[in-house]
């Protein structure tokens, strides 16, 4: 019941709506709770334990009661495949055997503690993953893709005398010309209806090189079409939301509502918003723009000088300007996207403190039962001579074998987790791509393993009290 109320109410309240008031600009935001769905969970967690606990008593309870108040019979020695690997069983200690034979000898232990460090690994996994899939994505935006610093819109009036004001500046490395405006994208068929993007126009005898890299999101280049054909460049999240690929045809309706079916030439990879971006020999056969009438620049994408404060102050001054509309920094923009997606990374801890409760509670609560059900070939050893590590050892080396495995598996299992989750990500207008750096495995890996060793050093306290003559005594 905690856990249901904190889920279905807690967290939407603390998380979702300070999200929304991050983002967007909105005085309230209801958030309605469907009690439909808090009743069904608790339902289906009940189903889920009271059906674990039937089958797992369904065959003690077949039983007769003679036969549940006498010791289990211990089961059969086999032979394990491991002791058919000569060269590998007969270079294993003593200790080492008996571990390999244990594990074989308890197979559904041991699945309890894979699947149980395997979900904790995943879950880190995928929380790490994704703060690192978005704390990439900007970098990679305006370092790898829109490598301009500054994007300034004026009136089409006023362009030729903020042109020359930039020509002028000293503190600008260089600037190219464009086309800019809002635009509408849809396509026949799409369910999603349409899309608002950007719509670029580049002039004849200008180029994007050193300012915006067009690429598909397996690296290859790609070239604006700059015949006679009303052919267009769209971002991978557009066609994405429409199902299309290069070769397709898409509608454009420009700010004056005109529209025309434009082929799409290329699917450039882009992170933050959606652009199309046309040459203007393109965009005259879309829109039938007479050749003899000058293209109304409006836009330049500029590279300032200087390290990011330059930038940032550089677009600070021009915005003070009158012939300027809209001033961009990409700087600025990284900074403020670091700034409002800190609530996101408060989300990404709570994965990973819920997945830490996840393997330290399975893995206690398996090796309590674990000692519990093998006091007496515990109690053993210890009269044999064993000593207090070499007990904590018998046990210990079980656990962290079976942790290793589940990390090992857990860690692609928690990029799928990621792949999946960022899939099922309905933004219009940010593809964030999983991408997962080599620490944020490392640290998954290491803090599952440290989630292993905790439990083990809080269990040894339980070997070492354990009763060696009342163990050997109990049968009786």
């Amino acid at each position: 019941m905690v856990g249901d109320l904190i889920g279905l109410a807690g967290l939407p309240f603390v998380f979702t709506k300070r999200m929304l008031h991050i983002l967007y600009v909105i005085p309230t935001y209801p958030l309605i709770i469907d009690w439909r769905i808090g009743i069904g969970g608790i339902l289906l967690f009940l189903v889920l334990i009271t059906g674990s606990a039937m089958a797992v008593c369904a065959g003690s309870l077949r039983l007769q009661p003679a036969e549940l108040l006498r010791p289990k019979a211990p089961k059969a020695g086999k032979t394990i495949v491991l002791q058919r690997i000569g060269f590998i069983w007969n270079h294993l200690s003593f200790l080492g055997k008996v571990t390999a034979r244990n594990l074989f000898r308890y197979k559904s232990r041991a699945l309890m503690v894979i699947v149980g460090v395997l979900g904790c690994t995943a879950l880190m996994t995928a929380g790490f993953g994704m703060a690192s899939s978005a704390m990439t994505m900007m970098p990679r935006q305006f370092g790898e893709i829109a490598t301009y610093d500054v994007m300034a819109v004026t009136k089409p009036a006023d362009h030729e005398k903020a042109q020359k004001a930039l020509d002028g500046d000293n503190a600008v490395e260089s600037s190219v010309p464009l086309h800019l405006e809002s635009a509408t994208l849809s396509a026949g068929g799409a369910e999603d209806g349409k899309l608002t993007v950007q719509l670029m126009v580049i002039p004849d005898g200008e180029s994007l090189d050193g300012y915006l890299d067009l690429h598909t999101t397996d690296g290859q280049a790609i070239a604006l079409d700059e015949g006679s054909e009303a052919a267009a460049v769209i971002t991978a999240n557009a066609a994405k939301t429409f199902g299309l690929d290069a070769g397709g045809t898409v509608e454009i309706a420009d700010a004056m509502m005109d529209t025309a079916q434009v082929k799409v030439t290329g699917v450039a990879q882009y992170y933050t918003g959606n652009i199309v971006v046309m040459s203007e020999a393109a965009y005259r056969a879309a829109f039938d723009v007479d050749d003899d009438a000058d293209l109304a620049l409006n836009a330049d994408l500029i590279k300032v000088k200087g390290d990011d404060d330059a930038q940032i102050a550089f677009a600070d001054d021009l915005a003070e300007q009158d012939e300027y509309l809209t001033v961009v920094s990409t700087a600025k923009q990284t900074r403020d996207f670091t700034k409002s997606f800190l609530i996101f990374f408060v989300m990404i801890g709570f994965i990973v403190v819920m997945a830490a409760i996840l393997a330290v509670v399975v893995l206690y609560t398996l090796a309590s039962t674990n000692i519990s059900e093998r006091e007496r070939e515990l109690a053993t050893i210890k009269v044999l001579g064993f000593r207090k590590k070499e007990v904590h050892g018998y046990v210990n080396k079980e656990m962290l074998l079976l942790a290793v495995i589940g990390i090992a598996i857990g860690l692609p299992c928690g990029r799928g987790l990621l792949g999946f989750l960022l899939g099922q990500l309905d933004l219009p207008g940010m593809n964030i791509v999983p991408h997962v750096a080599w620490y944020c495995y490392a640290l998954a890996a290491l803090l599952a393993f440290g989630f292993t060793v905790i439990v083990e050093k809080a269990t040894n306290k339980s070997l070492d009290r354990i009763d060696m003559v009342g163990a050997l005594k109990s049968p009786e």
